[in-house]
Parts: C-alpha cells; structure tokens; sequence
C-alpha cells in the first residue's frame, strides 16, 4: 500500500511511480521490490509504502514498510510488522522486512495515515469489504485521504 506525501498531482507523480516499480518486480524479494519503488520515487516528494507477501503454503506473512502506512493483524500469533521512518524517494538507508507465522482465520489490515491509530480490530465484523467500509466510516480523518485494505486468510 503506498501514499504519496502531501495532496494533488505531486503526490499522484510520486504514487504513480512507486505502483510502476511494485508491479514491475513484483515477483522479488520485498528488498528488492522497496529498491526500486525507491529508485523510481526519487525526484519527486516521494511516498510510504508497506509491503506485503503472504505464502500460504509456509503460512507465513512477509513485511516491509517504510514511512506511515500501518499493518494491523487479529491472529494466533503476535503479529506486529513495524515500518522504519523514512520517505520512499529519499534514499531509504535501512529495511527491516519481518516475517511472522500465519493460521486459518487470521486478518490483516492495511492503513494509511489517514486513518486513525485508534482502530480497533475487535468491532471488525463480516466480509473483508465490509470491514474496510467500517474502518473508513469510523476511523477516517476528516482532514486527509484515506486508504484501507482487509485481508482475510
């Protein structure tokens, strides 16, 4: 999930470019995908961007993230990634990608800042659009954009 820094067409540049390098390598390591999201950002006022992969057959969850877009999990097991400060664009310096264990019946929720820290994934209830509906309806920020997504393995 990526959000380019500010509002308008500059940050639309900066998104833009990170979605072309994401889905250019797509198939690389998170490292590798993060390097070239940073690559293709520099020049413009760059994004945050968190990563995702989820290997079903190893149950496991991979993340990478940089800058303010947040991963949440209700899980068996602690699921907690933590992005690094940073700005995509700007030269990232250090990624941490972490891995964690995954179970049947596990969610994770993707947010940008535009969303409150205060979510709270016990009133989550339903189909994964659902519950992103609910989180944007009571947790979006009156002042910003707002992007969420609900992954229900």
């Amino acid at each position: 999930m990526v959000d380019g820094l500010g509002h308008g067409i500059h940050a639309r540049v900066a998104t833009d470019r990170v979605c072309e390098a994401v889905a250019a390598t797509r198939e690389s390591s998170l490292v590798e995908i993060m390097t070239a999201a940073d690559i293709a950002a520099r020049g413009t006022r760059g994004a945050a961007l968190s990563l995702i992969q989820v290997d079903l057959a190893a149950a496991r969850l991979h993340c990478l993230g940089i800058g303010n877009v947040a991963t949440l999990a209700r899980s068996r097991a602690a699921i907690r990634p933590i992005t690094r400060p940073g700005i995509v664009g700007a030269r990232i310096r250090k990624m941490s990608p972490m891995s964690f264990d995954l179970a049947p019946g596990d969610q994770l929720v993707m947010y940008t800042d535009g969303i409150s820290t205060r979510v709270c994934l016990d009133e989550l209830r339903g189909a994964a659009q659902q519950m992103a509906d609910f989180i944007l309806a009571t947790w979006s920020r009156a002042h910003d954009d707002a992007t969420c997504a609900v992954v229900l393995l």
